[in-house]
């Protein structure tokens, strides 16, 4: 029967820890920068909208409309949309429409 020395389990044991610890590290790290990443593209999808109606007067704009501007796809703008508290979905016959809650509400057309 083959036995392990001391030195062995304790290499073993060193790896599976390094290892997972490794792991862990980048585990956190792509968690950060996607955390990141979301709020930047948060940060730049409201900024778009907040001009968008400063400047023009369009309360609603489409996803693609945004998409273009921005240069993200369109899921991911779609995504931003949902998940920003003062970004908000048109109910009315637009379709695919986003605008600002409080400014675009106010006349659903």
């Amino acid at each position: 029967m083959f036995c392990y020395s001391d030195e062995i389990q304790s290499g073993i044991i060193t790896g599976a820890v390094g290892g997972a610890c490794a792991s862990l590290i980048v585990i956190v790290a792509v968690a950060i920068k996607n955390e990141w990443l979301k709020a930047c593209h948060k940060d730049r999808v409201y900024d778009f909208l907040r001009k968008r109606l400063e400047e023009r007067q369009e309360k609603w704009s489409s996803t693609r409309t945004i998409a273009s501007y921005i240069d993200l796809t369109m899921d991911r703008v779609r995504y931003i949309c949902s998940i920003h508290k003062k970004i908000k979905l048109s109910t009315g016959t637009k379709i695919d429409m986003w605008g600002l809650d409080g400014f675009s509400r106010k006349t659903n057309n």
